[in-house]
C-alpha cells in the first residue's frame, strides 16, 4: 500500500503494533494491522484475509535466556508487541510450566539480561541478532508455537470496530498484498538498506520466515490461540 496504486486509498499512520492498538480503542484509527491478543480484548472485526503470520521459525521473535526454560523466573519485556508477550507467557506455561515476573524494558541484550532470567526481542533488534554471536540460548517462539499446536502463529492482522469496516477493506489490502507480492524484491533492496540489515537476511525473512495468506490453517491457529489465552487468563 506504501508503494503500490492502492497509495492513497486511505490516510496511513506508521506506529508500532501495540500504538495501532491503541489507536483502535481510543476510535483516533478505523482500521490497524493490529496484534492479534488485540483483535480477541477488543472484540474487533477483521477486516482482511491478509496478515502477519509464520508456520515454524519466524527469526524475528525469541525469548533469549542463560537459565534452563523451566528455571525462568523473571523476564524483561519489549513492549512493542504485546502478541508476543502474550504468546511468551502461553509457551512458557505450557511447555515449561512456569509462569515468571516480568518487567518492561528497551530493547537492549546485555541490559535485559543483566537484571532479568531472560528477555523476549522483537523485530529489527531480533533479526540483527541473527547476526551476531551471544552467551545466552534463543527460542524462537514462531517455532515453540508450531511444537506446542502444530499449527501456524497469526501475530496480527487488519481489523477494525465490530460493524464500521469499510467495504472496501478487504479488496484494497488483498490487492495491495498482491501489488507487493509482484515486487516483493525492490521492496527487500529498499527495506533492507533503510533498516540496515543484508538484502540475504530481509529476503529470506519476507520470503521464507513471514507468510501473508489468513488461510483455513492459519484461522485454526488464530482460534487455538485465543484458546489458551483465556485459559491462561490473558483475555
Amino acid at each position: 500500500m506504501l508503494y503500490g496504486p492502492q497509495n492513497g486509498y486511505f490516510d496511513l499512520v506508521f506506529e508500532l503494533p501495540a500504538e495501532c492498538a491503541r489507536s483502535l480503542e481510543g476510535g483516533s484509527a478505523a482500521l490497524g494491522l493490529v496484534p492479534i491478543i488485540e483483535i480477541f480484548r477488543q472484540n474487533l472485526e477483521v477486516a482482511s484475509d491478509v496478515c502477519i503470520s509464520s508456520d515454524g521459525p519466524v527469526r524475528s521473535i525469541y525469548l533469549l535466556h542463560r537459565k534452563a526454560l523451566r528455571e525462568i523466573r523473571s523476564v524483561a519485556l519489549d513492549s512493542s508487541s504485546r502478541t508476543s508477550v502474550a504468546l511468551m507467557r502461553i509457551l512458557l506455561a505450557e511447555r515449561y510450566g512456569v509462569k515468571p515476573v516480568e518487567h518492561q524494558a528497551s530493547p537492549d541484550v546485555s541490559a535485559m539480561l543483566a537484571h532479568a532470567d531472560a528477555a523476549v526481542l522483537i523485530g529489527d533488534p531480533a533479526l540483527k541478532l541473527n547476526l551476531t554471536g551471544g552467551d545466552f540460548e534463543r527460542l524462537d517462539l514462531g517455532e515453540e508455537w508450531k511444537r506446542l499446536t502444530g499449527l501456524p502463529m497469526v501475530y496480527a492482522a487488519w481489523a477494525g470496530r465490530s460493524g464500521q469496516v469499510p467495504e472496501a477493506a478487504g479488496s484494497t489490502f488483498r490487492n495491495s498484498y498482491e501489488w507487493g507480492k509482484s515486487h516483493l524484491w525492490e521492496i527487500i533492496e529498499k527495506e533492507s538498506e533503510r533498516r540496515g540489515l543484508p538484502a540475504a537476511l530481509a529476503a529470506d525473512y519476507l520470503t521464507q520466515r513471514i507468510r501473508y495468506e489468513l488461510d483455513g490453517n492459519a484461522r485454526n491457529g488464530m482460534r487455538d490461540f485465543e484458546r489458551l489465552a483465556r485459559v491462561h487468563g490473558l483475555l
